[in-house]
């Protein structure tokens, strides 16, 4: 016969058991609800741009006024923007102070920019006048300004990025093509490709803005055909719809795997998701750009989770007008770049 003490000590031990598997189980459900949510696809959503900089003049010449179109981000935040007929690049702090970083020698434009894991900043210089010459160069800029050249012959160098390698990848805008430059500085062809050539004689240039992913897929904005085509295991194909981006200059991408593309012919920044879907993430009718908003956009470069982006400010499209202010917009897109 079962006693009371007994069923009473099973009661408790059964209770027990209960109250440790619950513990057990709320632990694991806090654990899974703690997870880091980078598996998880992350979108981003339409923001307004705002004014980071105005850049100032750097040469009192009239005749080269300070049109910016390359930029780039180096590891303490500091951001290089390259001064399209001026020759010059200028560095501005996270507080928007603006110094001369380096003048460029040459009568060429200052185009992309790409910088290295020790912070020294590429400049590519594309000569039209002369786009089979030596005279288009790959500039090499120390942190204390010294410059040399770090490569040449890429005829009309536009878009620069480091790959996985440290190898400089730099798209030919006129010729269509993407090269690779070692460390070294020794010049081979990567890809020449129908995708990468521009057939809009109105707008004959092709390969333009380029962007790597962690696993070595290439992004290429074609600006004649506007469209953007993506290189994965060396076989080009078109990514996203075909000529649904008109004015595609530079690419960036965040965390999340999204690619942005500045549009300087209709004002806009869009991205591209993983899986090719377009979303507009900032747009503006024509304007000063006095409070930032864009103005023929070329060129992007995140820090952090802040997209900045260079205005090159030149009638075309929607810009209808050329005047200053010539700004650096930033978006607060609130999903970190590539890293």
């Amino acid at each position: 016969m079962v006693t009371s003490s007994l069923i009473i000590s099973e009661m408790k031990s059964f209770y027990l058991v209960l109250t440790l598997l619950f513990v057990v189980v709320a632990a694991v459900a806090a654990a899974y609800l703690m997870l880091p949510t980078t598996g998880q696809p992350r979108i981003p959503e339409k923001t307004t741009p705002q004014l980071f900089a105005a850049v100032q003049d750097t040469d009192s010449n009239p005749q080269t006024p300070t049109n910016t179109e390359g930029i780039i981000v180096d590891s303490k935040g500091t951001v290089y923007v390259g001064l399209l007929a001026e020759r010059a690049v200028v560095s501005i702090n996270r507080n928007g102070s603006q110094r001369m970083f380096a003048r460029i020698p040459g009568d060429g434009s200052l185009l992309g920019l790409a910088v290295d894991s020790k912070d020294n900043i590429y400049v590519a210089d594309a000569n039209f006048g002369d786009p089979q010459g030596s005279s288009n160069r790959i500039h090499k800029i120390t942190q204390a300004g010294d410059v040399t050249v770090f490569a040449s012959g890429i005829p009309a160098p536009n878009g620069l990025i480091f790959d996985r390698d440290g190898n400089l990848l730099v798209t030919s805008i006129t010729q269509g093509a993407i090269y690779k430059v070692d460390k070294d500085g020794k010049v081979t062809l990567f890809l020449d490709h129908d995708l990468l050539k521009g057939h809009n004689p109105q707008f004959p240039f092709g390969a333009n803005g380029i962007a790597v992913t962690k696993d070595g897929t290439i992004y290429v904005a074609n600006y004649g055909d506007s469209s953007i085509i993506r290189i994965k295991g060396g076989n080009a194909s078109i990514f996203g719809e075909a000529k649904d981006f008109p004015g595609a200059d530079g690419l960036a991408l965040d965390s999340a795997g999204n690619l942005y593309i500045a549009q300087n012919m209709v004002n806009t920044i869009s991205a591209l998701t993983p899986e090719g879907t377009k979303i507009i993430v900032a747009q503006n009718g024509d304007s000063t750009g006095i409070d930032g908003e864009l103005e023929a956009p070329a060129s992007l470069a995140f820090y952090q989770d802040r997209l900045y982006v260079t205005n090159t400010d030149y009638q075309m499209g929607t810009n209808t007008k050329t005047e200053p202010p010539y700004g650096i917009s930033v978006l607060k897109i609130g999903i970190p770049g590539q890293q």
